[in-house]
């Protein structure tokens, strides 16, 4: 139940792209004179969707069967401008201000790939999801990494939306409990559940105006050595 509740609740960015580009190759398709550049790339998109749909099926079922993770070092700024253009029609429709400090001198982490870009997309979406239901005034979104002093690679992600109880941030990361009317209460369950699998840890603290998850993650052995792809 719980595999089948993550598949529906993880495939939907990709499936909702999906659904985006096709409207839009329509458009494309019954103006007077076709935009065949234009046709040709949202193919591409469609494709790359399709492609990470499958990635997020089958790195699911590697999380609940704990398979072990594939020994691949990747930086987590390469890795969260891949995901990005997944989240864009959310941040434009909620018109959050987007600010990325990311630390270009991180050492790269070690693990899924796709797994830890599950969890930027979830923490990102929520964040955005929070502001745009949040208080009026300026909408804003910051994603940051750092190194911490023992030398943890941290990702942030920090919004001025209108936050958690405390008797409810207790419980965020708990399967099928949600803060959202409409929520699954499974994203921040399965950010838990990656996270630890990469030998991680995963927080929340919200108050002041500002809710900040913080994920921390070893790096990779060798560090900036690496053998990065």
């Amino acid at each position: 139940g719980t595999l089948a509740a993550s598949i529906a609740h993880e495939i939907r960015q990709p499936l909702t792209a999906i659904r985006i580009e096709a409207g839009t190759i329509e458009r494309w398709m019954n103006r007077d004179a076709p935009m065949a550049d234009e046709v040709t790339e949202g193919i591409r998109r469609i494709q790359e969707q399709s492609e990470r749909a499958e990635r997020v099926i089958r790195s699911l079922r590697a999380l609940m069967r704990r398979e072990p993770l594939p020994p691949q070092p990747f930086r987590l700024d390469d890795a969260l401008r891949e995901v990005l253009p997944l989240a864009d029609c959310r941040i434009s429709v909620a018109s959050v201000d987007l600010r990325l400090d990311l630390d270009a001198q991180l050492p790269p982490v070690h693990g899924d790939r796709v797994q830890i870009q599950q969890v930027m997309l979830n923490l990102l979406l929520n964040a955005v999801e929070a502001r745009r239901e949040g208080p009026p005034g300026h909408a804003r979104v910051t994603v940051r990494t750092r190194l911490d002093a023992d030398g943890m690679v941290i990702f942030e992600v920090i919004d001025n939306g209108r936050g958690i109880e405390p008797a409810q941030l207790a419980r965020v990361f708990e399967p099928f409990f949600s803060t959202k009317d409409d929520g699954m209460g499974i994203g921040l369950a399965i950010c838990r559940s990656i996270v630890e699998l990469h030998g991680g840890t995963i927080a929340a603290v919200s108050g002041d105006g500002q809710t900040t998850v913080t994920v921390t993650l070893p790096p990779a052995p060798g560090g900036l050595s690496s053998n990065v792809p």
